[in-house]
């Protein structure tokens, strides 16, 4: 941007030329995993007030009700510099990073045009979900007791060691052992 005093008849009057054209700076989700069914917020920010941008989030354009204003934005009239874009991640949402685009054509104040698409996160540190539908499956479930006689033998005041391994990372889970409502066990 530049600005030129006009040397026409209104001399001291000044013409502000705008040519450039606006830049995604940051295009970064909240939540590094989401299922299926789940809410993901992507946050946009832009190196000047633009118009509401084009999205699209797993191949669905996204409608006006879908973008806010950040409550930090620069904003003029109904432009901003930062956006968030909330949608709801496709039950039929197939595994892996969850596809997005920004523009093309992100308008500014001035009606500079950026004919680029995003496709990628941008900015230090950004990242879009991972979508992970498929729920884990266990395998090679074995269990050993401490019973002096047979280790596949368990009688009150034995302990049992059960050990599985899983296809992907899990968190801990929720194990209880025993007949009826069973006792909690402790799992490391």
């Amino acid at each position: 941007m530049y600005t030129e005093t006009s040397v026409a008849v209104d001399a001291g009057t000044e013409c502000v030329i705008e040519s450039t054209t606006p830049i995604l700076t940051l295009a970064d989700f909240d939540q590094p995993v989401r299922q299926p069914g789940q809410t993901a917020v992507l946050s946009l920010k832009f190196s000047e007030v633009v118009a509401q941008p084009p999205v699209t989030i797993g191949g669905v354009a996204m409608a006006s009700d879908a973008f806010a204003v950040t409550a930090d934005a620069a904003t003029v009239d109904a432009l901003a510099d930062a956006w968030t874009v909330t949608t709801t991640v496709a039950l039929d949402a197939l595994d892996g990073p969850l596809a997005f685009t920004v523009g093309p054509d992100v308008e500014d104040a001035y009606g500079n045009k950026n004919p680029k698409t995003y496709i990628r996160p941008v900015g230090p540190d950004s990242d879009r979900p991972l979508v992970d539908g498929t729920p884990p499956v266990l395998r090679l479930v074995s269990f050993v007791s401490d019973n002096a006689f047979d280790d596949k033998l368990a009688v009150p005041g034995d302990t049992l060691r059960l050990t599985f391994e899983a296809n992907e990372l899990v968190s801990a889970p929720a194990v209880t052992l025993g007949a009826g409502a069973g006792a909690a066990a402790t799992v490391s």
